[in-house]
């Protein structure tokens, strides 16, 4: 009889043992760091908000602008500040020097027309198919609760979400903006993703 080579059963049967016992630690792990990437996503976009913001604001205060209560700021700036630009087109609306009106300010701080889609038809429950999804400017979101003060001094409140969440899920970044004051935006993230 030749003499045959192979696997015999038992050692099959250790390395399905050893395989299951592997990828049984692997997959949690791999989802944590899911997980703790979409955190850093989350945390990363909060950052670029508030550094454009503040952005806007220095270039206000150099062009003495930060204490008009409504002024628009070009995308594109080549002449000075509130001239040569109109808002919704090539520039935005701010107010006191920061972030204003509708969303488009922050999305142009970002810079990032693709990316972004501002989607207040979008439903709670459905899941964000773009990049960043946008509720823009309401009394209550999410993950958010506006404080007595805040709510009679007439702030408003927006929230992004990433890819794969939806709007009645703590994971995002909220904007919250009172347009009755100086004050620059409130933003946080939540980061319960």
């Amino acid at each position: 009889m030749k003499n045959e080579s192979g696997f015999t059963l038992i050692e099959l049967v250790a390395v399905i043992i050893i395989l299951g016992i592997l990828s049984a630690t692997a997959i949690p792990k791999y989802m944590d760091l899911r997980s703790e990437a979409q955190i850093a996503t989350v945390q990363a976009l909060r950052g670029a908000i508030e550094s454009g913001d503040q952005m806007i604001y220095a270039k206000a205060i150099t062009q003495r602008e930060h204490k008009k209560q409504v002024g628009v700021m070009c995308k594109q700036q080549t002449t000075a500040y509130n001239t040569g630009c109109t808002a919704g087109t090539d520039g935005f609306n701010v107010r006191y020097g920061h972030i204003f009106g509708s969303f488009d300010p922050i999305i142009n701080v970002l810079d990032d027309d693709e990316g972004i889609v501002e989607t207040d038809s979008l439903a709670a429950t459905v899941k964000c198919p773009n990049d960043w999804c946008v509720q823009a400017w309401r009394d209550s979101v999410t993950g958010y609760s506006r404080t007595a003060n805040e709510v009679s001094s007439g702030s408003k409140i927006a929230k992004l979400i990433p890819r794969g969440y939806a709007f009645n899920e703590e994971c995002g970044v909220v904007v919250m903006k009172n347009f009755n004051n100086i004050e620059k935006p409130k933003i946080l993230a939540l980061t319960k993703c």
